[in-house]
């Protein structure tokens, strides 16, 4: 019985943590391709020099690659709950942000 008391009070000290949310992922993917649409209407020449890009391409590239970071953090903080292991940590999902 204690056993079973036991095991029910660390299944309740394991909880699974938050997994990140997917739309900013898809707006920053979003905001990234209107950015570089509007750049090549502006300037045509830059379809011909792939090598110039603009600072708020770079910026945008930046802050898609920091969600990206920040979401496999989170995946990987989550797993080892899923995986039923005891090493199990609870992360509230809005504190790295």
């Amino acid at each position: 019985m204690t056993e079973l008391a036991t095991e029910s009070a660390k299944a309740e000290d394991r909880e699974i943590g938050d997994l990140p949310a997917v739309y900013p992922g898809f707006i920053i993917a979003a905001v990234f391709f209107v950015i570089v649409v509007l750049e090549m209407k502006i300037d045509p020449d830059l379809v011909n020099k792939p090598e110039q890009t603009t600072l708020l391409t770079v910026l945008t590239a930046l802050v898609g690659t920091a969600y990206w970071l920040y979401c496999i953090y989170r995946i990987h903080s989550v797993r080892p709950c899923a995986d039923r292991s005891d090493s199990c940590r609870r992360i509230p999902a809005h504190s790295v942000l």
